[in-house]
């Protein structure tokens, strides 16, 4: 058998980035460019060697040990038997002799089979995407974020001072329903029930048979003479409250509410900042829910938290980063209004959240007056009925005694009529009653909390830039099936996948025990860069790939 002469390259380097580790790996487009990078860090090229095996992890080389302490990686090329170059980790220097030193070394299967398989369909636990744009990537994180504050507020808020009109008064009165009798002295008078001016309420589109009466709520006059004007119509107060002059509906225009009447614009922040400290992040992620949120409130224990990825997004109705809000309702006897979002995941109306509880107003009534314009008429024909009847029965029996009784009875009358006098002057000596009473909501109304607000909430800045360094380094959890990416973005890629799977190509070195480690390198998580000099380099700007 012929021999053959050693003809084996061996090279040192110094100034490789990577470890044995596998914490990070370079991407390369090609085996030359691999090459290129690789024999650019060189420091000694030994040629003529004996073939190297790449299993054993070591060759004894002539050269001095003090010169190769700054050693950290090597490649070998058997140029006898084939062109493949193998890359590994130098993992220690041994001093043999002043010419002579032992070089050991780990092979580097993520560099030395790179082009030798394909990534199959696997499981990506987490990966750097390939893009950013706000609501991309919404797969909850099991990170700690700490507790949320708010950093800004927008308020849809009403007060009330008597130097402006921003509320309404609203009275709801109904027609009297006792019965008026036509013609008391007639013996048999006919009842004649007044008829009701009721019809569908175009503020709410429902039958009511109630009258609605608007007045300025700094304007007591106008108060005072729309109540008295219903009592003198014999027409009773169902109900007195107060509400936003805008949301009251003017009497003339008696539609419903526009359900456009603008409640505010909330826009997103830009930057976490509390207590002085601003942090601006660098992955989308950070401006989703739950690192930033929007909450609303009616101020009386309702709330509803929206998510700006979920706002839809267009350029004329609802520019990225706005929430547009609008009030809808009606100002009926315990009126509610919605305050929703305008576009949020298909304008849901359910996504709204009710503002009711409108200050009531105490108003009040003279008793002897309202019962007697009610029950006057019933209670005047029912004495003299009773008179009448008396006075014809004594006359009929005509004898004394039959008189004496009679004149006992015509007493009986008479008591009878001092029994409702005394009735009347119990009714009239009652307190006059105090209706509507004033309940918590008017505290609001006075200190401009009656209304919604909204909320922005962040997480605190220190917590903001932690969660975003991990993003930074780790990328966001992805939970897909798909073949992992090497290169996602123009500086680095992280990917860890679960139960990774490779494919050997064929005609490939590629053996069991190298893609066994390749495997669990992935499983583990590797971040690939494109830059040998960057490694480690997490400040600089990750931009996407556009091309």
């Amino acid at each position: 058998m012929a021999e053959i002469a050693p003809n084996s390259v061996f090279k040192l380097l110094r100034g490789c980035p990577l470890d044995s580790d596998y914490t990070n790996s370079l991407w390369f487009s090609s085996s030359s460019a691999q090459y290129s990078y690789f024999n650019g860090l060189a420091k000694y090229t030994l040629s003529n060697q004996q073939y190297q095996r790449h299993s054993k992890g070591i060759i004894r080389v002539s050269l001095q040990a003090d010169d190769l302490f700054d050693i950290n990686y090597c490649m070998f090329q058997n140029t006898a038997f084939g062109n493949k170059w193998f890359y590994a980790f130098v993992t220690d220097v041994e001093y043999v002799n002043n010419q002579c030193t032992n070089v050991f070394y780990e092979i580097d299967v993520l560099q030395t089979y790179y082009f030798d398989y394909e990534m199959g369909v696997t499981y990506i636990d987490r990966e750097t995407p390939a893009t950013d744009e706000i609501g991309d990537n919404l797969v909850p994180e099991n990170i700690e974020i700490g507790e949320s504050i708010c950093q800004q507020q927008w308020n849809k808020t009403y007060s009330h001072t008597i130097l402006d009109s921003s509320f309404s008064i609203i009275l709801y009165t109904c027609q009297n329903m006792s019965i008026v009798y036509q013609n008391p002295s007639d013996l048999n008078p006919t009842p004649f029930i007044p008829a009701l001016n009721g019809g569908i309420d175009q503020r709410s589109g429902i039958y009511t048979p109630c009258t609605v009466t608007i007045v300025p709520a700094n304007d007591s006059v106008a108060i005072n003479a729309a109540i008295q004007n219903a009592l003198l119509n014999q027409q009773s107060i169902v109900q007195i409250y107060a509400v936003p002059t805008e949301l009251a509906n003017q009497i003339n225009d008696p539609q419903l509410p526009n359900a456009g009447i603008s409640a505010f614009t909330a826009t997103r922040p830009t930057a976490f900042n509390f207590g002085g400290k601003t942090y601006v992040p660098k992955n989308n992620k950070m401006y989703t829910y739950p690192y930033m949120s929007l909450v609303l409130s009616n101020h009386q224990g309702n709330t509803a938290t929206y998510r700006w990825e979920n706002f839809t997004i267009d350029s004329l109705l609802q520019p990225s980063g706005k929430a547009i809000f609008g009030l809808q309702g009606s100002c009926n006897p315990n009126p509610a209004y919605i305050c929703k979002p305008s576009y949020y995941e298909g304008n849901n109306y359910d996504h709204g959240i009710s503002v009711g509880n409108f200050p009531t107003v105490a108003w009040s009534e003279d008793t002897f007056t309202n019962w007697y314009l009610r029950n006057g008429n019933s209670f005047i024909i029912g004495s003299l009925a009773g008179i009448l009847n008396q006075g014809s029965y004594g006359v009929v029996n005509g004898a004394v005694g039959r008189a004496v009784s009679s004149a006992m009875n015509l007493m009986s009358v008479y008591e009878r009529s001092l029994m409702s006098l005394a009735q009347i002057t119990d009714i009239k000596q009652t307190p006059d009653q105090v209706h509507g009473l004033a309940n918590i909501d008017t505290a609001q109304m006075a200190s401009g909390q009656l209304g919604v607000s909204a909320y922005a909430m962040c997480i605190k800045p220190e917590m903001a830039e932690v969660v975003d360094g991990y993003f930074t380094r780790f990328g966001y959890a992805t939970h897909k099936l798909k073949r992992p990416s090497l290169r996602n973005r123009q500086n680095w890629t992280y990917v860890k996948t679960i139960g990774c799977m490779i494919h050997a190509k064929s005609g490939t070195g590629l053996n069991a025990e190298a893609e066994k480690k390749i495997c669990q390198i992935f499983d583990n998580g590797i971040t690939f860069w494109t830059n040998g000099n960057n490694v480690g380099e997490y400040g600089l700007t990750n931009g996407f790939i556009t091309t």
